[in-house]
């Protein structure tokens, strides 16, 4: 019979590209760009948006191209978000020829509902970000390719350069 003990599960941290790391730290500091401005709005002034305005809108630009340019479009779409609410709240003050004290109230609901709604769209985006290929694995199959005598995959028959395995040790099966 065999004694049942507690399970030891290893951690293992995410490992993202370089532009995708990127691309979520602009999208975080995007939307704590958000959260920031609300609570100016809310506490403050709301002609604190003139500065955090531009600072949301630049940070959702630069989140939109290093999100784009690393292939993560869901990403790229929470930064096209976070522009277009920009964009929103410059272009009701400007139709609607708001005043300070009349964009307080429309602005603080916005903003809340806004910031509130895409937390939980930033932390699934985060969750579900792609991870680093690791380089014992074919990128087209996943096939483990240490071991091999020859440059080509097995499985789907891609060609991988064998002098980057032997640079790597290969994961420690259990």
């Amino acid at each position: 019979m065999v004694e049942s003990g507690p399970v030891e599960r290893r951690t293992r941290r995410r490992r993202f590209s370089r532009p995708i790391a990127w691309a979520l730290r602009v999208a975080w500091a995007g939307w704590l760009s958000c959260a920031v401005a609300e609570g100016l709005i809310v506490f403050w002034d709301v002609e604190s948006v003139l500065v955090t305005g531009p600072i949301i809108l630049l940070l959702a630009l630069i989140g939109i191209i290093l999100a784009w340019s690393a292939g993560y479009r869901a990403l790229a779409l929470l930064g096209l978000a976070n522009a277009l609410i920009c964009l929103l709240f410059f272009s009701l003050v400007i139709s609607l020829n708001w005043k300070p004290p009349d964009a307080k109230t429309p602005f603080a609901i916005m903003g809340f509902l806004y910031t509130l709604s895409t937390l939980p769209i930033a932390c699934w985006l985060t969750q579900r970000a792609p991870g680093r290929p690791n380089p014992w694995e074919c990128l087209e199959c996943g096939y483990l390719l240490y071991g091999l005598t020859e440059p080509r995959c097995p499985e789907c028959g891609r060609v991988f350069d064998p002098a980057v395995l032997n640079t790597i040790h290969p994961p420690i099966s259990s």
